[in-house]
């Protein structure tokens, strides 16, 4: 059918109608399958240079973390036979806490009573695990409650060496 109406046109028709079918063609196969493609490559590309970047942030980090671990000067844990307020009070002031007591008392042998006004919360978290993780002198009781500063804290605590 189609063949009987191309045959009835003239050449230059013919020719045209040859030339918008080769046009047809090329477009239908840019837009279905060169594009698509060209532009998953370019995604591609681009997540490999972000993943590159990434693997480069994470070495790099990596070797700052171990530069650090390598620089950590080593923690000495709670010896029961030092006196504990001592060890406490050296220890606020080497985490920067000591300038926020304003009372540490003994309580017995192996326990304090201290009072921290205004201290940023964060550094005092941060003390309390390193005292009982690094130092075996653990919180027995803590009162906390909000300053009016954002972020900041004020404590009631009381802290007692380990036991065994």
């Amino acid at each position: 059918m189609i063949g009987a109406w191309l045959s009835t046109r003239s050449r230059a028709e013919r020719f045209g109608l040859g030339l918008l079918a080769v046009v047809v063609v090329g477009a239908t196969y840019f837009l279905l399958v060169w594009e698509p493609l060209s532009l998953a490559h370019a995604r591609l590309l681009t997540r490999v240079a972000a993943e590159r970047d990434l693997a480069r942030h994470l070495t790099d980090v990596g070797a700052r973390a171990r530069l650090l671990e390598a620089e950590r000067t080593p923690r000495t844990p709670y010896a029961g036979d030092a006196n504990l307020l001592t060890f406490v009070t050296a220890q606020a002031r080497a985490a920067g806490v000591q300038s926020y007591a304003r009372k540490l008392s003994p309580s017995g042998a192996d326990a304090i009573n201290l009072m921290l006004e205004n201290v940023p919360f964060a550094t005092l978290a941060g003390w309390l695990v390193v005292l009982d993780d690094e130092h075996g002198v653990e919180v027995e009781r803590i009162n906390v409650s909000a300053s009016k500063a954002a972020g900041f804290v004020t404590a009631q605590i009381t802290l007692r060496a380990r036991r065994g």
